[in-house]
């Protein structure tokens, strides 16, 4: 079984220059992206705040020039921000990029659920009942709007959030209740010690709530001084021939989208990304 394989386009140092990054994105094979305005067009849209239904469609335009997939389109927002002003403004944003989303044809907006002190690391802060049904209530309107719209509210969880694990990704499914939640499965995103089995956790994902699992995030990585680092594909700790197995095995022609891979080595690693996932 193949898979439909991508990159988030902002692994690409290439910014505000879309024709270039279409043409390396065609020359690396990757044909679907996560593609993120407030990263790849971050002086054109002011981080992403500035964009419109014009800029959404060209951007599409020219990635379908190279037969590239807009596969999600990124929304990188803090959704429990401390400050109320800030919350609610990336509530809006967010909202505002599930309709760009139709002008661009893509079917889902993502984001990470982001942090109660704002500050992105693992925290107890984060991993109370009351953060978590902060951010229950949080998705749920983005849900709401997404019903609306015909669009799909994408969520990662990750050891820097509220929904940190299997176990918080199932509940936050459960207690939504909404057809147009699907998760964005980053198995290393859960790894929080050398000890954690990133295997385990992609098998217990797809059990818990494999038929929401819109795409996996795929990188790998390595401990140093006790602190998680992203290492070069294939360099690090991540059992990837088993997860390649297990993700391949789980339905027809999943997306797997590369992402993070450190620019040392970036080539060679795009030859072990495709050669095992595609």
């Amino acid at each position: 079984m193949k898979c439909e394989i991508g990159i988030r386009a902002h692994d690409l140092p290439i910014y505000d220059d879309l024709d270039k990054l279409a043409n390396q994105l065609w020359n690396y094979r990757f044909y679907n992206v996560q593609f993120s305005p407030k990263f790849s067009l971050k002086d054109e849209t002011n981080n992403g705040e500035n964009m419109s239904f014009g800029l959404a469609h060209h951007s599409k335009e020219i990635l379908d020039q190279k037969q590239i997939n807009i596969a999600i389109l990124g929304c990188y927002v803090n959704i429990i921000h401390p400050d109320l002003n800030e919350k609610n403004k990336a509530i809006d944003l967010f909202k505002h990029y599930l309709a760009y989303a139709k002008a661009m044809d893509c079917p889902i907006v993502a984001t990470e659920t982001g942090s109660i002190t704002n500050v992105y690391k693992p925290q107890k802060e984060n991993w109370t009942k009351k953060v978590f049904d902060l951010t229950v209530s949080q998705i749920k309107q983005l849900t709401d709007e997404a019903e609306k719209l015909g669009v799909l509210v994408g969520i990662e969880p990750g050891i820097n959030h509220p929904i940190y694990n299997v176990e918080t990704t199932k509940k936050l499914i459960d207690e939504v209740k909404s057809p147009n939640l699907k998760i964005i499965f980053d198995p290393m995103n859960m790894i929080y010690q050398p000890e954690d089995d990133e295997e385990q956790i992609v098998k217990d994902g797809i059990k818990a709530f494999g038929n929401e699992i819109y795409a996996f995030h795929i990188k790998d990585y390595k401990f140093i001084d006790g602190q998680k680092i992203v290492a070069p594909f294939g360099e690090g700790l991540a059992p990837m021939t088993d997860i390649a197995k297990i993700i391949k095995n789980f339905k027809a022609r999943p997306y797997v989208f590369m992402e993070e891979t450190p620019k040392d080595n970036f080539d060679i690693s795009v030859e072990r990304f495709e050669n095992m996932f595609h």
